[in-house]
């Protein structure tokens, strides 16, 4: 009998950046407020970062940026959490093209 893990008609839970964030915020003892004036960002800029909403930054750049800030204020590894959130690639993506 396979777990819930391995069942393929389940879905695999998507990766919550916002949440991991949230967390190492909080184990940090630190506020919204206080990651908002360290990174000299408005907080409602802070809560779109933890409440997953690009669509908050004006350009990609921007988000990533503060995404980046964030990390380094809380000691999360942000290359590993921005490799978690890049969707996955097609297994014909990874393979070197054949030659004919």
């Amino acid at each position: 009998m396979k777990s819930p893990e391995e069942s393929p008609e389940m879905p695999r839970p998507e990766f919550d950046p916002g949440a991991a964030l949230k967390a190492a915020r909080l184990k940090s003892g630190l506020r919204q407020e206080d990651i908002a004036r360290n990174l000299r960002i408005p907080v409602r800029q802070v809560q779109a970062l933890e409440h997953n909403r690009r669509e908050e930054f004006q350009a990609p750049v921007y988000y990533r940026g503060a995404l980046q800030s964030y990390c380094e204020q809380v000691d999360l590894d942000f290359p590993t959490l921005w490799k978690q959130m890049q969707p996955p690639a097609n297994e014909s993506e990874k393979a070197p093209p054949q030659p004919p």
